[in-house]
């Protein structure tokens, strides 16, 4: 039928099983406002999967005080699309588009008599500094846990780098153990 509106209920192959075909390259099927695709059977080759997904994690001693220094990321939890680069601590972006990123960094004092004063983590994009969330502690709890973390929306560009970074202020020694970790994944868009 050429030109014309094709009204069935129901679509099949002539044997009960195989491959129906709508159009063909270079066309275009439009579903129009108000209707609704409903799926009951496997989807392929439309839609997305959030890659690439990530999340790593490190641990570091910072040895100075009042100091930004920056944290070790080398281990790999999970990585849908390598791009955690060990060696330099760092997250490198290959596709372009928007992430949900979330990073959290804690903090202890390695001796419990000192008080950890100001605690903060900071997310660098391309060598800057894009986030920073601070603890701060009223001194009462000498050598309490303190964690920093934040989550947020943004936009990558292919070789983007992200690496997360600390601060702390000790009374006394100039000592804390972080644990630190990144996580993301590539939004649907």
């Amino acid at each position: 039928m050429a030109n014309g509106t094709l009204k069935v209920s129901n679509i099949q192959t002539s044997s009960g099983s195989g491959t129906i075909t709508l159009g063909q390259s270079g066309e275009t099927i439009n579903i129009p406002s108000g209707c609704t695709i409903t799926n009951s059977g496997t989807q392929t080759g439309f839609g997305g999967d959030n890659k690439p997904y990530f999340h790593v994690k490190g641990n570091k001693t910072l040895t100075g005080d009042n100091v930004s220094q920056k944290l070790d990321l080398d281990t790999t939890v999970i990585d849908s699309a390598s791009l955690l680069d060990a060696s330099n601590d760092k997250l490198v972006i290959a596709t372009a588009g928007k992430y949900f990123i979330s990073y959290g960094i804690g903090g202890t004092i390695s001796n419990f008599a000192d008080e950890l004063q100001t605690f903060r983590g900071y997310l660098y994009k391309n060598g800057s500094s894009f986030y920073q969330a601070k603890h701060s502690d009223s001194g009462s709890n000498p050598g309490e846990a303190n964690y920093v973390s934040a989550s947020f929306v943004m936009d990558l560009a292919a070789n983007d780098y992200l690496e997360l970074y600390a601060l702390n202020d000790v009374t006394g020694s100039n000592y804390c153990d972080c644990y630190e970790h990144l996580t993301g994944f590539k939004i649907i868009e």
